[in-house]
């Protein structure tokens, strides 16, 4: 097995620090102190860091494979990941923060909810403007509580990790 799958706080690099640096990010963002829209881009970044681990580590890959900017992010390996480590949340939570853009139909919307986070968080970046923005603000109110609910995760994530890779060297 690869050394980044170790649970050890103190090693760069490796799925345990990156995963627990989230945390840490957010504090240092003083999170709790920003706009509820400004708080989803930032959730969302945190998010997809610790979605990216997850399924690293349920594949059993080296950190870097699972962080390199050129492996996607897969619904459901994110969904398979968080049902192996027993994360306490939703498949429908997953589908709302993880739904990329093909993936959108799957979504139970409502008439005011009707895109997942990753999808907003994509359309701001690639096509930046006010009315793109004006969709994540409208959005925001919903996606922050399901974003707090997996980023709240990370010590599961932890404890499995030191459950099952503690002997690696």
């Amino acid at each position: 097995m690869h050394p980044s799958l170790k649970p050890d706080p103190l090693r760069k690099g490796s799925y345990y620090r990156r995963i627990a640096d989230v945390a840490r990010g957010l504090e240092s963002l003083q999170v709790t102190g920003l706009s509820e829209t400004m708080r989803f881009f930032v959730y969302y970044f945190g998010c997809e860091k610790i979605a990216r681990g997850l399924s690293g580590i349920h594949a059993r890959w080296p950190a870097t494979t699972a962080y390199h900017h050129r492996q996607s992010l897969k619904l459901n390996d994110i969904k398979a990941a968080a049902t192996a480590v027993g994360l306490s949340i939703s498949q429908q939570d997953l589908d709302w923060l993880f739904a990329d853009f093909n993936e959108q139909h799957i979504l139970q919307t409502t008439p005011s909810y009707t895109n997942s986070a990753r999808y907003l968080r994509n359309l701001v970046t690639h096509h930046f403007g006010p009315s793109n923005v004006a969709q994540v603000t409208k959005h925001a109110p919903f996606h922050n509580p399901r974003m707090e609910v997996f980023l709240s995760c990370v010590p599961a994530i932890c404890d499995y990790q030191k459950l099952h890779f503690a002997g690696v060297p």
